[in-house]
């Protein structure tokens, strides 16, 4: 009876240990850094919500700074080649949907500063954009300072940003149409159905008084 839940305690221990191992290799893998320099995410996944938002979607790109010194950054946006392009993914139609805020910043030693992601798609598109998969790259370049004697390698990292637009919805203006088309038709037919039968019955009628003339 000791011996069995003793080895039920090694496996939760084993379990753990595990969870742990993995979640500290997710942290890893999503956090890309390069000299002083950390990013966070490394890659980021935005799904839009239902019927476009009316308003911006804002999200996070967290920078830091992992040297003795100031570090200045400035974000842009730029395109994945065809070779690092993900499977599956299109170029968004214009880098101009996507905007970041602030583009430049400086980040003290061993400080964090967050840049804002927005995303905006025109109205006048959106009906266009339905069912969509891109890929854009936020690329964060280090800005090396002019009056500086010492040389220096310019660091430059990159946030894989995948976007996938929501399905189209069905039009709830055409099933309207569709069910008052309906019921047109259906009340046509009864209109139709009750002529008939008055007329049937008012020429069953004259039959009837005609035969009874003719009996006496």
């Amino acid at each position: 009876m000791k011996r069995g839940m003793g080895t039920a305690s090694n496996f939760k221990l084993f379990v753990i240990t595990f969870l742990i191992f993995g979640t500290l290799i997710i942290s890893i893998s999503i956090t890309a850094s390069s000299g002083g320099m950390a990013i966070w995410p490394a890659k980021l996944t935005i799904t839009l919500p239902e019927d476009f938002p009316e308003q911006e979607i804002t999200h996070r790109i967290m920078v830091e700074n992992r040297d003795s010194s100031d570090l200045k950054v400035k974000a842009t946006m730029d395109n994945p080649t065809s070779e690092t392009k993900k499977k599956g993914y299109t170029l968004i139609p214009d880098l101009s949907w996507i905007t970041i805020t602030p583009d430049t910043e400086t980040v003290p030693p061993g400080e964090a500063r967050y840049l804002n992601i927005f995303i905006n798609i025109p109205d006048e598109e959106k009906s266009k954009q339905y069912n969509q998969s891109w890929e854009a790259w936020v690329v964060i370049s280090e800005i090396l300072d002019a009056s500086s004697r010492q040389t220096a390698i310019r660091t430059e990292l990159a946030v894989k940003l995948f976007i996938n637009t929501p399905p189209e919805k069905e039009k709830i203006s055409d099933y309207v149409f569709i069910l008052i088309g309906l019921s047109i038709i259906f009340l046509i037919a009864i209109l139709a159905s009750s002529h008939i039968r008055k007329k049937r019955s008012k020429t069953n009628r004259n039959k009837t008084a005609v035969y009874y003339y003719e009996k006496k």
